[in-house]
């Protein structure tokens, strides 16, 4: 169904390597790309990191505690191999004098996890070490409220308790006024998750209500508090 050779650093950190999860990371691979989603706060908070790799099937699937587990185990070998067929998965490492295979013999295939951009969604280009900086100071207890005025190129955020506030300033000024709410501990731990590298990274008031952030491969979405 899909084969793919992969940096096993790369997929360890990819997926949150150990850390307990209350919700099983989803592995998608399509055609050439292969994708991981972590979710945060029972999907409040969702993470998706992509990289290219040689043409092969389809597939997505949960990844188990013990998958992350045994890949973690393998990371002395700088690369591995996933060959999945039906609800089946090898997992193939080696060197030139050393070789290491596990069998996974029941996967759960899954749907894949998309939220489909709309002609309304409104974008800014914020400075994205600032931007990451920010959320590591946020109040966990509480809500953060984002607004973007179309007449002003900062973008402002607000504490709910009303001690917490920051600003940055976007590229350009947006398309539309826009407001969001965030639960504050959602916002503060999925930006954990993040490496900023790029100069410039996307924040994007989606139409459908939700939040969010594109750095290179990796997208941020948060949903609105309710």
């Amino acid at each position: 169904m899909a084969s793919v050779h992969i940096s096993t650093e790369w997929l360890d950190q990819a997926w949150g390597g150990t850390t307990k999860q209350d919700m099983l990371p989803v592995v998608a691979i399509d055609g050439e790309q292969l994708k991981v989603t972590i979710f945060l706060n029972g999907g409040a908070g969702m993470r998706v990191i992509t990289r290219k790799v040689h043409k092969t099937g389809h597939v997505t699937f949960n990844v188990t505690e013990g998958m992350r587990a045994f890949i973690r185990m393998l990371k002395d070998f700088p690369h591995i191999t996933l060959d999945i067929h039906d609800n089946k998965m090898t997992v193939t490492a080696e060197t030139s004098c050393s070789a290491v295979q596990y069998h996974f013999p029941n996967i759960k295939l899954v749907d894949d996890n998309v939220i489909p951009d709309h002609a309304s969604d409104v974008e800014l280009v914020v400075p994205t070490t600032y931007w990451h900086n920010m959320w590591k100071s946020l109040p966990v207890k509480g809500t953060c409220e984002l607004n973007c005025n179309k007449s002003k190129r900062s973008v402002t955020l607000k504490h709910s308790k009303g001690r917490w506030a920051a600003a940055i300033q976007a590229r350009e000024k947006p398309q539309a006024s826009r407001k969001f709410t965030a639960d504050a501990l959602v916002a503060r731990r999925i930006f954990r998750f993040v490496q900023p590298s790029a100069t410039f990274s996307t924040l994007v008031f989606m139409d459908c209500g939700v939040l969010k952030w594109v750095h290179e491969n990796t997208t941020v979405f948060i949903a609105p508090f309710e």
